[in-house]
């Protein structure tokens, strides 16, 4: 496989970590804000505990729940700093419900979430690509085909 999406960052991929010029601003931007809402909701927690309300306890939980959903799981995989790899026939997608648009590259039967619409353009469809992932997140890093 002669090419990548991010040729930098394709040695680390391979051997299993993640590189940090990986970071795309759609990435940073979901991570800023999954950190943003759990710091909110850990504020929330303490703030309930001082003074005994069930209200601000259950409010808080939910904020570091949305938190975790938000960024959690990408900011667990970025820490972790390691990469999983599939292999298969590539095919990019987009998908919209009211102003959610997902923007996605399916590697056989995975789905891998792709985190800008910018990367979604430099996708293309091959017959057998290389992938490189987070993990827990699912979302696409790098592409060798």
């Amino acid at each position: 496989m002669n090419n990548s999406l991010y040729p930098d960052a394709i040695q680390a991929n391979r051997q299993g970590h993640f590189a940090m010029s990986q970071m795309g601003g759609g990435m940073i931007l979901w991570l800023l804000i999954g950190v943003f809402v759990t710091l909110m909701g850990i504020g929330m927690v303490v703030m309930a505990l001082s003074d005994f309300s069930i209200a601000n306890i259950g409010f808080g939980f939910v904020f570091l729940w949305l938190g975790y959903n938000v960024g959690g799981n990408m900011l667990i995989d970025i820490a972790l700093g390691s990469v999983s790899m599939i292999e298969g026939k590539g095919e990019k997608s987009m998908s919209s419900s009211g102003k959610s648009i997902k923007r996605s590259y399916w590697v056989g039967e995975q789905r891998l979430d792709v985190s800008s619409s910018t990367l979604l353009g430099k996708l293309n469809n091959h017959e057998h690509v290389r992938a490189y992932y987070l993990s827990r997140s699912k979302s696409l890093v790098n592409l060798e085909w």
